[in-house]
C-alpha cells in the first residue's frame, strides 16, 4: 500500500507578511485567488512547479527559501525521473554561470535532478532547467534561482538567452546566461546586470543559443 505523500512545510506566509501582502494581492500576482494561497500556505495543496517559480519572482527570493524541505540534488547514476501524480518531469541539466568576469559553467552530461514541469509547457519539446551561479544577473535572476529553458522557442534581442559554447573539440559544454544584446556573422554579445556591461562569445564557439521562458510563458499566456 502506498503511503499517503507528505506536503513540504513552505515560508510563503511569512514572506507574504513581511512584505505586507494580503492572500488576494498574491494571489493576483500568480494568477490564482486567495482561497488557494490560504491552502497552499496551510499545506492542504501541493504547491506546483509554476507556481513555486512564480511566487519566488514575485517575493525576489530562490525557490529553496520558499520550500521549507525542498530537496538537494542526488548523487546516484543514472538518475531516474520520479512519476509525480501522472505529472511530467523536467530535468535540470546543471548550472549556468551568472558571473561577468568568469566565462561558464560546464553542462553535465546528464539530468543532475528533475522537477514537475509547469502545466503550460506539458506538450513542449525541449524544456529543461538550469540553475544560477552568481550575480551578475539580479535581480532577473538570482544566484541559486531556477531558469526553464526552451530548445525550440528562438530567441529574440532583449530576450534572456542561455549560451552553450565548447571552445575546442576535447574542451567539456559550457553555459552562461545574460540578455541577448546583438548578434552578427562574427560573434553574440550578452547584457549581464550586476554590475552593468557587455560579454561577447565568438560565434565560432556557439554551440547552441537556447531562449529562457518569461514568468507568462512559464504560465501558458
Amino acid at each position: 500500500m502506498v503511503g499517503k505523500q507528505i506536503i513540504p512545510a513552505n515560508n510563503i506566509e511569512a514572506l507574504r507578511r513581511s512584505r505586507k501582502m494580503s492572500m488576494d494581492a498574491l494571489g493576483e500576482l500568480i494568477g490564482t485567488d486567495a482561497s488557494t494561497i490560504n491552502k497552499i500556505e496551510k499545506r492542504k495543496m501541493r504547491l506546483s512547479t509554476e507556481r513555486l517559480l512564480a511566487l519566488a519572482q514575485v517575493f525576489g527570493v530562490s525557490p529553496g527559501e520558499i520550500v521549507v524541505d525542498l530537496p538537494l540534488a542526488p548523487q546516484p547514476t543514472p538518475l531516474q525521473p520520479v512519476a509525480r501524480e501522472d505529472r511530467a518531469m523536467m530535468p535540470i541539466m546543471g548550472v549556468a554561470a551568472g558571473s561577468l568576469m568568469q566565462g561558464s559553467f560546464q553542462i553535465s552530461d546528464g539530468p543532475v535532478d528533475y522537477v514537475e514541469l509547469p502545466k503550460a509547457l506539458e506538450h513542449a519539446r525541449g524544456i529543461y532547467g538550469l540553475y544560477i551561479d552568481g550575480t551578475s544577473m539580479e535581480p532577473m535572476f538570482r544566484h541559486g534561482s531556477l531558469c526553464v529553458v526552451s530548445e525550440y522557442k528562438p530567441p529574440r534581442v532583449g530576450d534572456a538567452v542561455v549560451i552553450q559554447e565548447r571552445r575546442s573539440p576535447v574542451d567539456p559544454l559550457r553555459a552562461t546566461i545574460g540578455i541577448l544584446d546583438h548578434r552578427n556573422g562574427e560573434k553574440v554579445v550578452l547584457t549581464k546586470l550586476n554590475p552593468a556591461g557587455k560579454v561577447e562569445i565568438p560565434l565560432k564557439y556557439v554551440h547552441a543559443m537556447h531562449k529562457v521562458l518569461d514568468h507568462g510563458e512559464l504560465l501558458g499566456v
